[in-house]
């Protein structure tokens, strides 16, 4: 059973329920270059910070409350091999509030993520 400041939500009146909730991050990044003597691999850390704006269903709402926004943040590192593929091991977290009258349910969700690229130069006057 899910437990508020507020009130007592019974997972069973909501089980049945076709539930659905989605983040949606806008941030802000912080990444760190190594030095290296290596020329063909260039580790990084980084870290993003923003706002993160949470939706969800009507028959969510109907059931546990309005969503309110809350922070995102993630950090990691990887490295870029060969100037080309970048290779990101993350991990995010998501936060936001569900209101109701007479409180809040805090609502969090994390995640680990390996992430692999291909980094386009396409910079002019080399």
């Amino acid at each position: 059973q899910m437990m508020s400041k507020y009130s007592k939500i019974n997972k069973s009146d909501v089980a049945s329920q076709d539930l659905q909730q989605a983040y949606l991050p806008i941030y802000g990044t912080v990444q760190y270059c190594f030095k290296t003597s290596s020329k063909s691999i260039a580790p990084f850390v980084k870290l993003n910070l923003g706002y993160n704006m949470y939706s969800i269903n009507s028959k969510l709402k109907d059931a546990v409350g309005d969503p309110e926004a809350g922070i995102y943040y993630a950090i990691g590192g990887g490295a870029v091999i060969s100037k080309n593929i970048n290779v990101t091991l993350l991990y995010s977290s998501y936060t936001a509030a569900l209101k109701k009258t007479g409180g809040n349910l805090d609502v969090a969700s994390t995640s680990i993520g390996l992430f692999v690229g291909y980094v386009f130069d396409l910079c002019c006057g080399k």
